[in-house]
């Protein structure tokens, strides 16, 4: 799986097979178009969430230019990374909870 923004690789590559908002996997509740590569049966996640909230901001995408900018905005949003590791890695997610 290769995740980049909208407009970056589909330009010199080919069509995202995948794109999300940050806000549909609750958190961060970011307005960020992201773009996923995929292939060797990745499963794209069950978007968490239909309707984008009120309370969805644009931070990350009009983050001001400065000398980390490039990294903090690449950075993986947290409930997307978690649901993608479940959607792809279910038996962790069933077994995470057991007693051992």
């Amino acid at each position: 799986m290769l995740e980049n923004p909208i407009g970056s690789l589909s330009t010199y590559w080919r069509e995202p097979d995948f794109t999300f908002h940050p806000w549909e996997y609750t958190t961060p509740r970011e307005r960020k178009r992201t773009c996923i590569w995929a292939g060797n049966n990745f499963v794209m996640p069950v978007k968490e969430v239909f309707e984008e909230p009120a309370n969805v901001g644009d931070r990350v995408w009009k983050m001001p230019p400065g000398p980390d900018r490039a990294d903090k905005r690449s950075v993986t949003p947290e409930g997307f990374a978690q649901a993608v590791f479940y959607a792809n890695f279910p038996w962790v997610r069933d077994t995470a909870h057991c007693a051992h």
